[in-house]
């Protein structure tokens, strides 16, 4: 197995994370950064500032992909983050390619996908649109051949420059079974929003070890 250091900036990484090693999607003429005994060429050891973004690229891209575009661009930014290092900006980034992953696994991914977007106002104590509070939902969908595969996102605003809450479900029904991912934050705070993961049913485990989060029992 490679050291644990970042393929990236080659910075310490504790190895007891298991957020730290980053499984990228696996191509049968990718040679990858070489295959060594208990380390799979399409996984990554990645540091703090890179595994996020790394885990929302390592859905759609080859591992020596996935280091390019790192070492492309400056490390990411800390702050906002919750205490897993993740924003709800990388959250919904790593859902959006999980979906084109999943679309491409399950032979949909040349089908065209139905897009809706909707703007619900809210309108309270006499105040009325456009100054009231507000619900932006998003929706992606694919239907073919018994398999239905959705992103729901919805954004709820006080107003254009306060988001009271947040959510992203990613759902997958298919002939051999299917799941629901949903990352939700709360309300407006001092501190950092926390993302929180639901999963039911049997998520990909590339998708679970993205958030560091345990399979279902």
């Amino acid at each position: 197995m490679r050291p644990p250091l970042c393929d990236v900036c080659d910075a310490d990484v504790d190895p007891a994370d298991s957020r730290s090693l980053v499984s990228c999607v696996r191509a049968a003429d990718d040679p990858g950064l070489g295959d060594l005994p208990g380390h799979p060429a399409h996984q990554l050891w990645l540091c703090k500032a890179h595994r996020d973004e790394g885990a929302a690229l390592g859905v759609s891209r080859t591992a020596m992909q996935v280091v390019v575009a790192l070492r492309e661009h400056p490390e990411p930014d800390a702050d906002g983050r919750d205490d897993s290092g993740m924003t709800l900006h990388d959250a919904v980034a790593l859902l959006r390619g999980a979906l084109d992953r999943l679309a491409s696994e399950h032979g949909v991914g040349d089908v065209e996908r139905e897009r809706t977007e909707a703007r619900e106002w809210t309108p309270m104590d006499h105040v009325e649109p456009p100054w009231c509070p507000y619900v932006d939902r998003r929706r992606v969908r694919v239907v073919h051949d018994g398999v239905e595969l959705e992103l729901d996102e919805e954004y709820a605003h006080w107003n254009d420059d306060e988001l009271a809450r947040a959510s992203a479900t990613l759902r997958l029904q298919s002939p051999s079974g299917g799941f629901s991912f949903s990352v939700h934050t709360p309300g407006p705070s001092d501190e950092p929003p926390e993302l929180e993961v639901i999963v039911t049913g049997h998520a990909p485990p590339w998708l679970l070890n993205a958030f560091g989060a345990p399979q279902p029992r």
